[in-house]
């Protein structure tokens, strides 16, 4: 009598067991609907795409809780064929294979930037779909577990939409803009009104091109502002990011050029480069994050003075040929190098701060000037003694140049750092007022042009 009640009661159990797994089963096994295809607006922003996802709502299991959704991306050129597509993130999702998702948000809306760093697109306009899974992702074991896979229901792409964006914006021969409505022209004067996301090609002289503080954004590819083949242009008030090279004067371009005011940071290859261009003022800029602050290639007599260059692979470079250049009262910091130069002598060099530069110089058949008027440089390196307390180092620092030692040294080494609020006196006392003179000119010469255009639109 008692074995049977045992195994009456061992019976219930298991009915009991398997129903109520036969409950939570059926509540976890139950099919999900497939999801809505995503409504979505979608921007330029730097260089990305922000998407905006309305969320759609989830149908619950059995037991009340939900699954989560996810999205997914492809962009490509407008006038690229099919099958081109960018896909992001970079694995592909199906059913079974693997890749990695966007997870929805518990707002109404998501919100998803897209990096499109490093891709080019020449017609200016990006085709973007974007798609909805619902279900759950998990870490599999291919590349330490940073790839997921996924269970559940994949929706249909969306419809296309089209993302317009600045690709190249030009200022051309007869004044005129092409490209955007960010840049209104006064006369000769050319200011930002907003952000720019585009390259600006310079096709016209004796213009200033002034930022008035606004941005202007690259993908990781390209020229900010391109130069091929004019010159007495004023660069001013830019903060432009994201390029291969912020500021370019080509082979061609001419003299007398001002670039001042800027902040160039994130530009793998060049802050400033000009070629064959001579008597620049490069002032006031603040250089970090490039292969090279500013690079000099075969020109004269320009002046860099003023500027904080940090955290570059070169601070300043000086190329094949060029000399006779004045570089003073920068702040040159946290770069690989310093300065370089590559044949290129009888530049002057003094009341400059290098501080905690990996290498400070490094000259290839190369011979400067790193001092003027008993004035150096400071150099955080230097280990010599100041016996007097003059300010300056009892010993010079020497400068190492190759193949063949040219006795390069600052003989007049600054114990403390430049106060760079203070410009010291100019190597040449003629050339300080010319800079100024010019400015002056410059200044003149724009109204001059302003009425002009004035009365021939009044005309």
């Amino acid at each position: 009598m008692k074995r049977s009640a045992s195994l009456l009661v061992l019976l219930l159990i298991a009915v009991l067991t398997l129903s109520s797994l036969t409950i939570v089963g059926s509540a976890f096994a139950q099919p999900l609907p497939e999801p809505s295809v995503p409504e979505f607006t979608a921007k330029n922003v730097g260089n990305t795409i922000e998407v905006t996802i309305k969320n759609q709502p989830l149908t619950p299991y059995e037991n009340g809780s939900y699954p989560s959704l996810y999205y997914m991306f492809k962009y490509k050129d407008h006038n690229e064929r099919v099958g081109f597509e960018y896909y992001d993130p970079v694995y592909f999702v199906l059913p079974s294979t693997y890749g990695g998702y966007y997870k929805a948000s518990d707002s109404d809306f998501t919100v998803v930037s897209l990096s499109i760093e490093g891709h080019h697109f020449p017609s200016g306009q990006i085709d973007i779909q974007a798609i909805a899974l619902v279900g759950n992702q998990y870490p599999t074991n291919m590349q330490n577990g940073t790839v997921y896979g996924f269970e559940g229901v994949v929706g249909s792409w969306s419809n296309i939409q089209t993302v317009a964006f600045e690709e190249t914006i030009y200022i051309r021969t007869d004044g005129s803009v092409e490209g955007t409505d960010k840049l209104q022209r006064d006369g000769n004067v050319y200011t930002f009104s907003d952000n720019i996301n585009a390259e600006i090609t310079v096709e016209i002289d004796d213009i200033v091109i002034d930022g008035a503080d606004y941005s202007l954004q690259g993908n990781g590819d390209g020229v900010g502002i391109h130069v091929p083949n004019n010159g007495n242009l004023e660069i001013i008030n830019i903060k432009i990011q994201g390029f291969k090279f912020a500021i370019y004067f080509d082979y061609y371009s001419k003299n007398c050029n001002i670039i001042s005011g800027n902040t160039l940071t994130n530009n793998t290859h060049y802050g400033i480069h000009i070629t064959n261009s001579h008597n620049n003022s490069i002032f006031g800029n603040y250089i970090e994050d490039s292969g090279t602050g500013i690079q000099l290639v075969e020109s004269y007599n320009n002046t860099i003075f003023q500027n904080k260059i940090v955290g570059n692979g070169e601070g300043i470079g000086f190329g094949s040929g060029g000399g006779h250049s004045t570089v003073f009262h920068n702040l040159i910091a946290d770069n690989d190098y310093a300065f370089t130069f590559w044949a290129s002598s009888h530049n002057t060099i003094y009341g400059n701060n290098l501080i905690n530069n990996t290498n400070q110089v490094h000259a290839w058949s190369s011979s400067n000037n790193w001092d003027y008027e008993s004035r150096g440089n400071y150099w955080s390196d230097y280990n010599g003694s100041d016996e007097n307390n003059d300010g300056i180092g009892d010993t010079p620092y020497v400068i190492t140049t190759s193949p063949e030692d040219y006795g390069d040294a600052d003989n007049y080494p600054l114990m403390e750092p430049v106060d760079d609020t203070v410009i010291p006196e100019f190597p040449s006392w003629i050339v300080l007022p010319l800079v100024v003179a010019l400015m002056m000119v410059a200044v003149v010469y724009r109204r001059k042009l302003s009425k002009t255009n004035q009365r021939r639109v009044e005309q």
